[in-house]
């Protein structure tokens, strides 16, 4: 989901934008506004934190002793309307520079977590018009379906069918497994 280096894609100015654009936040102090995008910016993101943080006590007096106006957001609020926003942004600017391609070559990967829960991740690789290359996450899954080629088949298909990318696809590689 997250691209490479690409000044075009910095998250500097996904937030910028963001700030301004978030809707569903738009009623809420432009101060808070910018609090909530640094939280979900730098520590849910970047610092791979659960969301659940923001309803932790401590967390909350944390914010209180920061921010006297801090009005404390839910987790649900977060994902649905901060992550939301980002994944949506982000996804617009992969199916931009997948528009400007002709070739793509895509990577299949799935896997399970130590509970045994599976996943499937697809990753695209092609050469931009500045012949570098580049490499996108375009979705990575939960799979609760069998682990047949059948339905890897099926989630891959829907997958470049989104992207709209499935004519332009050069090679698929894959483990053995």
């Amino acid at each position: 989901m997250f691209p490479n280096q690409d000044e075009s894609l910095s998250e500097e100015t996904i937030i910028e934008n963001d700030v301004h654009a978030t809707t569903d936040l738009s009623t809420i102090k432009s101060e808070q506004n910018r609090i909530i995008l640094a939280i979900a910016k730098h520590l849910v993101i970047k610092c791979n934190l659960s969301l659940i943080l923001v309803e932790n006590s401590v967390f909350r007096d944390f914010m209180k002793e920061c921010c006297l106006k801090w009005d404390p957001v839910s987790a649900k609020k977060l994902k649905h309307d901060v992550i939301r926003t980002f994944k949506e942004k982000i996804n617009k600017i992969i199916q931009q520079a997948l528009d400007g391609v002709n070739d793509i070559t895509l990577t299949v990967d799935g896997w399970s977590d130590r509970r045994c829960r599976s996943f499937l991740g697809v990753t695209c690789h092609f050469i931009n018009c500045k012949i570098e290359p580049q490499t996108y996450l375009i979705d990575f899954v939960r799979f609760k379906s069998p682990h047949t080629g059948e339905n890897i088949h099926q989630m891959a298909e829907c997958i470049l069918d989104r992207f709209n990318i499935k004519e332009k696809v050069y090679r698929i590689v894959t483990d053995n497994a």
